[in-house]
């Protein structure tokens, strides 16, 4: 019998741009609809201001520029789906790449840099 791994495969997607806002919600509002992605992760360095994006009627608060996508996946079937999700979103391109790229637990420069959002799934599920 095979033995688990003790973590889930996460798929970066890391756009050749950065992404407005607007692009960003779009790109969630599309993965959202996914069956198989249990975490979000939103990273970039942080900015001093609060922009402000809806996804599924929620109000999410960003304190960073959005650089890369981190999505924790349940199984690799999803990354050819997520594929054609990026050709639409990001038409000026994008690299990809599977393995592990979160920490397990938080470190005390984590908390001050604060460099990072994580959206769980069940936040991103809701009205459209």
């Amino acid at each position: 019998m095979a033995e688990e791994a003790p973590f889930k495969p996460e798929i970066e997607i890391f756009p050749h741009r950065l992404p407005s806002d607007e692009t960003v919600a779009n790109f969630l509002l599309k993965v959202r609809k996914m069956r198989g992605i249990t975490q979000v992760t939103l990273f970039g360095p942080r900015v001093y201001y609060e922009k402000i994006i809806k996804v599924s009627g929620k109000v999410v608060p960003l304190r960073i520029q959005v650089a890369r996508f981190w999505i924790e996946v349940e199984g690799i079937d999803v990354l050819e789906k997520l594929k054609d999700i990026c050709d639409e979103t990001f038409p000026y391109g994008f690299s990809i790449k599977v393995g592990r790229f979160t920490k397990y637990l938080e470190t005390v420069g984590d908390r001050l840099r604060g460099s990072s959002l994580i959206l769980r799934t069940d936040f991103l599920k809701g009205e459209e």
